[in-house]
């Protein structure tokens, strides 16, 4: 009996002491987790729908840096407290279809998210790997259509990171409306980018000072520029439109936007001028165009060289029912033929032809031939075709028509077959 009292008073003794030593544990927050989340949930619903004339939507898809960097793209967004999202953009709008519709949802999946649920042809566009489109066909732009919010928002903006490859899209409280907005940039982007007079012009570049530094930004592909640096290495600049110019997507030079001048048709901001420059390299370019005798091994043709922007040539002959391109390489200062579709009859490839070893090629579209100027007994201009080294120990040397879907010569095509041709100029 005096054995249990004893061990008795010494359990009790034990948890008064353990009771003693434990610490108490007061939450930092006058809320839940949960509650915080709903409450963010919330906040971010209520901000959505109290811009009734929607926000300027910034949005640049691809990687956020690395090699796949597209330009930046403007869109006007509504939201509806129904839970729909009426989204323009310059991408996929038109004058009789402005603005898509889809529904969207605020919710908290690894932290408060805007998720786009249904397709929406303005936003989704960037998504769908099936258009020819950034990256082309099985990847397009690479773009998110779920997007986290970021703890940087203000008053006036919401900022979303894509789930996926992590992309900002940045929602701006407009001045007067989205819908204006949206249109003023378009305006001013075809303003800045008269593709016509550059075509016609042949300019490369806006080229000047940012930020007090000589540079030439390139044309590169929609919406970016590139510079080349002091080590020589092409940089990607990407860009959006604004109502007013452009803005870097990152600040170059410490330069940020520029504004147009049409007066003077430059971009500019301090210590900053840029203007068009005419391609330096256009009158070796100009040297391909005309016309040529083309001879294969049992034709001759007359062919034209024709003007197809600034690098490209378009290829016709009015005994062919077909054309193709060539391309200029300014840095070798020559033409080339590489695989490519046939723009008038797809599912055809214009495809290169070892003749010596009897193999054929057409998936790869950096294989092809470039020009080799030869001697004439007449002293004319010729060229043969020799291969660009691409198609490992082949050779092209002549053109076949594929078939590609038959797996065949395409007898549609005349001539389908050009044997070892030799280009002399008229």
């Amino acid at each position: 009996m005096k054995r249990f009292n004893i061990y008795s008073l010494m359990a009790a003794l034990s948890l008064l002491i353990l009771g003693a030593c434990t610490p108490k544990h007061e939450s930092l927050f006058d809320e839940s987790a949960s509650e915080r989340t709903a409450n963010a949930m919330a906040a971010l619903q209520e901000k959505l729908l109290s811009s009734p004339n929607g926000w300027i939507a910034e949005y640049y898809p691809g990687e956020p840096s690395g090699e796949k960097q597209y330009g930046g793209f403007v869109m006007s967004m509504i939201f509806t407290k129904d839970g729909e999202a009426f989204i323009s953009s310059e991408r996929t709008r038109s004058s009789d279809h402005k603005y898509s519709r889809g529904q969207y949802v605020v919710s908290s999946d690894a932290g408060v998210s805007l998720n786009f649920v249904t397709y929406n042809e303005a936003l989704h566009f960037f998504a769908d790997p099936d258009y020819r489109v950034g990256a082309g066909v099985g990847f397009g732009y690479e773009g998110d259509f779920e997007f986290l919010l970021k703890e940087e928002t203000t008053p006036d903006e919401i900022i979303l990171k894509g789930k996926n490859k992590g992309q900002i899209l940045r929602l701006i409280r407009p001045k007067t409306s989205s819908e204006d907005y949206l249109e003023a940039s378009m305006k001013s982007y075809d303003q800045v980018f008269d593709w016509n007079l550059i075509e016609d012009q042949v300019k490369d570049s806006y080229a000047g000072k940012v930020g007090g530094k000589d540079m030439v930004l390139f044309f590169d592909k929609l919406n970016t520029f590139y510079y080349i640096d002091d080590e020589g290495n092409e940089v990607i600049v990407p860009f959006i439109p604004t109502d007013k110019g452009i803005k870097f997507q990152s600040p170059l030079n410490g330069v940020t936007e520029l504004t147009y001048d049409a007066n003077t048709a430059t971009l500019n901001a301090e210590n900053t001028s840029l203007s068009l420059r005419e391609d330096p390299n256009y009158k070796y370019y100009a040297e391909y165009l005309g016309e040529y005798i083309v001879k294969d091994s049992k034709h001759e043709y007359n062919v034209t060289f024709e003007k197809a922007g600034s690098t490209k040539y378009k290829v016709t002959c009015p005994d062919w029912n077909y054309y193709f391109y060539a391309n200029f390489d300014a840095k070798n200062r020559r033409f080339a033929v590489y695989v490519q579709e046939i723009e008038s009859k797809p599912g055809t490839k214009l495809a290169m032809w070892d003749t010596t070893e009897g193999y054929l090629t057409w998936g790869n579209e950096e294989i092809g031939m470039y020009s080799k100027q030869i001697e004439t007994a007449d002293g004319s201009i010729a060229y043969k075709l020799v291969d660009n080294k691409v198609w490992g120990s082949y050779k092209a040397d002549s053109f076949y028509l594929r078939d590609v879907k038959g797996k065949k010569l395409d007898k549609t095509l005349k001539p389908n077959k050009i044997i070892r041709p030799i280009f002399i100029k008229k």
